[in-house]
């Protein structure tokens, strides 16, 4: 844009050509705050981003939020920054530009569910909008094809005194996207029994031992090897 503008400018003279170079970037003064490692004033490029700030004071601490980082400019929030969209989906669009004097700040978590077992992304998550079994399920990748899907048991800490197991059918859609999780609580999904359904082994001191194919009709017939 700016070479088109200078162009346009002095076009009338003859044999002038323009060439337009970018120097060196001034510096801008932004603050990042809250739960960070390193929470502080930093001097950085006048191109660089929220997550660009991020990294330069080593992140969020293991209490400090991924999904509700706080953009602020002239004392009025400008964006709310959800790392998920960037970590999980690839998507940079909440990533904005930085302006001199512009405050990052990281909150507390929020509600965090932990998820464990035969899911493709087992993680402690922080929700958002996520509300329900189903919901969680599917931001840990969903089941892994070794998950038994009949019972998916969530452990939770019930009013401060006790701590209690549900048992959910996770072959019923409509009760994991009715099943309301809570803070803190704990998702496991188990394997399938590690047998074969349909074999008989073979042990011991044969030519062949192993696991076989059952077929209906099968007999035990002993013989001598040749």
């Amino acid at each position: 844009e700016m070479k088109a503008f200078l162009t346009k400018k002095i076009k009338q003279i003859p044999g002038t050509e323009v060439i337009v170079s970018l120097g060196k970037l001034h510096q801008i003064q932004v603050f990042v705050l809250g739960e960070v490692k390193n929470p502080g004033l930093y001097n950085l490029p006048a191109m660089c981003t929220m997550v660009d700030a991020l990294i330069a004071a080593g992140g969020p601490t293991g209490r400090g939020s991924l999904r509700r980082i706080l953009l602020k400019r002239n004392n009025k929030i400008i964006s709310k920054l959800d790392l998920y969209n960037l970590l999980l989906k690839g998507d940079k669009r909440g990533d904005k530009r930085l302006r001199h004097g512009d405050i990052i700040f990281v909150p507390l978590a929020g509600p965090l569910v932990g998820v464990a077992g035969n899911v493709r992304r087992p993680a402690i998550y922080e929700l958002k909008k996520e509300k329900t079994l189903y919901d969680v399920i599917q931001l840990a990748g969903g089941l892994l094809p070794s998950a038994w899907d009949q019972k998916i048991q969530v452990i939770r800490f019930e009013g401060h005194e006790r701590k209690v197991v549900l048992d959910v059918n996770a072959q019923n859609i409509k009760k994991l996207k009715s099943f309301t999780l809570q803070d803190g609580d704990l998702v496991k999904v188990f394997s399938i029994v590690p047998t074969l359904a349909n074999s008989v082994e073979l042990i011991g001191h044969v030519v062949r031992p192993g696991i076989y194919a059952y077929n209906p009709g099968m007999i035990l017939k002993i013989g001598r090897a040749h």
